[in-house]
């Protein structure tokens, strides 16, 4: 409500959101839907190597937003300025232990925007079946507040304007038919 408040509700999101994981629990993999689309990406040749290639108008998965929270973005782009890319897939049984999930990609839009750019693209790619979209309106909502496009990948017309912002924004046709 008042800006003079916003970095300590920011702060004391990260702390209710993102610290209480405990350093000695396992790091989770990442998500099939992140490990499909950066096997997308790759086959498209659009995929960094090495993080410098980002220069090259290349995805960077796995991108560190800040060193000292270790928020990284699950895909970034840069071609003059930054384009991160959240990912999440809701199709589990229990939509509702994503809610944290959602909650800390949504952190990582916000301190992205704060650390790395301000007018940075941010966009919430998720996956979830038309029954599942039903159950996750509160995610989608949290999400939707801090991104500027929200694409679901199982949605054949957002994927295809998914992958033509990519194609956009990189510069080069891609081929639009992914599976």
């Amino acid at each position: 409500e008042n800006i003079s408040n916003y970095e300590k509700t920011v702060s004391d999101l990260f702390h209710q959101l993102v610290s209480p994981y405990s350093p000695r629990e396992p790091r989770r993999p990442n998500s099939r839907l992140f490990t499909k689309l950066k096997n997308e990406f790759k086959a498209l040749d659009i995929l960094a190597k090495e993080v410098s290639d980002i220069e090259q108008h290349k995805v960077v998965p796995s991108y560190l937003i800040d060193a000292n929270t270790g928020l990284e973005a699950d895909f970034m782009l840069k071609n003059g300025k930054f384009h991160m890319t959240e990912v999440v897939d809701f199709n589990v049984e229990d939509v509702q232990r994503k809610f944290r999930e959602t909650s800390l990609k949504t952190m990582t839009f916000i301190t992205g925007k704060r650390v790395i750019e301000s007018n940075m693209g941010c966009y919430f790619l998720y996956s979830a079946s038309a029954s599942k979209e039903q159950e996750i309106i509160s995610h989608l909502n949290l999400a939707e507040a801090n991104c500027d496009k929200m694409f679901n990948i199982e949605s054949s017309s957002e994927k295809a304007d998914y992958y033509q912002m990519l194609s956009d924004l990189i510069g080069n046709e891609l081929p639009l038919a992914i599976n």
